[in-house]
């Protein structure tokens, strides 16, 4: 039972509620039963959990407690709500909260997932800002059955609570790398036979667009979008043609509409 918030695990997850910390922890927190359920599901390797003394009243919960404590490499705590509180990122608690370990990938793990010359989907997230987009487009990708995704310079941490519970803890089965500046990027993918299609104004509708066997869909920020001079780095654009009046849609929406339609009409092993 923790009693008091100086406790290690306690310190240590408050620690991981802040970016630049939690890299330097190389772990990741996730709060809540579908998505410590949902990480457990895909894999996760946790270190550490904490339940609220309230929690495990309903059969989710306690079904979840049940699965915890069998996994004998979990630090496993109860504490009482006020310690949930201390340790929570969200503002109404939801009675548990894990630590688990950040899956590990690289372009390279990405890029080998699929032979050479064989079919391969990739997202790459460029300064998409908003967490709750971030985890969106995660969510997506692994929906869609893409094989990696990478977030680059100016993108949400993409192993932030916030991205973790956006993602509904997808994080622990799409594999995720960090990028490089677009054009260090755009060069390496092409090396690869890699296409890099960019979600931009004025591209062909994603039905219609020929992105090939081998493309990386590629978001930009929310507001400014992809930088003029890196669409030139481009190989296609798609766009989601939208009603006249409309502004834009939401770069989750958008991406969605078109990971949805690339994948449906490109070619998979």
């Amino acid at each position: 039972m923790i009693q008091s918030t100086d406790a290690r695990l306690v310190k240590l997850c408050t620690r991981l509620a802040v970016p630049q910390k939690r890299r330097q922890e190389r772990l990741v927190l996730v709060e809540g039963t579908k998505a410590v359920a949902d990480a457990l599901a895909a894999g996760a390797g946790f270190e550490a959990a904490i339940a609220s003394t309230e929690y495990g009243r309903g059969p989710a919960e306690a079904a979840l407690l049940e699965r915890l404590r069998a996994v004998r490499a979990i630090d496993f705590h109860e504490a009482s709500p006020r310690i949930l509180e201390r340790v929570s990122t969200t503002e109404t608690p939801q009675g548990i909260v894990a630590v688990a370990h950040e899956p590990v990938a690289s372009l390279r793990d990405l890029l080998a997932r699929r032979a050479p010359s064989g079919p391969l989907r990739l997202a790459i997230l460029d300064g998409v800002q908003d967490p709750g987009n971030v985890g969106a487009c995660l969510r997506v990708a692994a929906a869609f059955g893409f094989d990696g995704a990478l977030a680059g310079p100016g993108t949400a941490d993409p192993f932030g609570p916030k991205v973790v519970r956006a993602a509904a803890a997808t994080v622990f089965r799409l594999p995720i790398a960090p990028g490089p500046p677009l054009p260090e990027l755009a060069a390496g993918l092409r090396a690869a036979s890699v296409r890099v299609v960019a979600l931009a104004a004025g591209g062909a509708a994603p039905e219609s667009a020929r992105a090939g066997a081998r493309f990386a869909l590629l978001a930009g920020n929310e507001g400014a979008g992809i930088p003029e001079g890196h669409l030139g780095l481009c190989d296609a654009r798609v766009w989601v043609p939208i009603t006249p009046g409309v502004e834009s849609l939401n770069v989750a929406v958008a991406f969605g509409v078109a990971a949805y339609l690339l994948a449906r009409t490109g070619p998979r092993a």
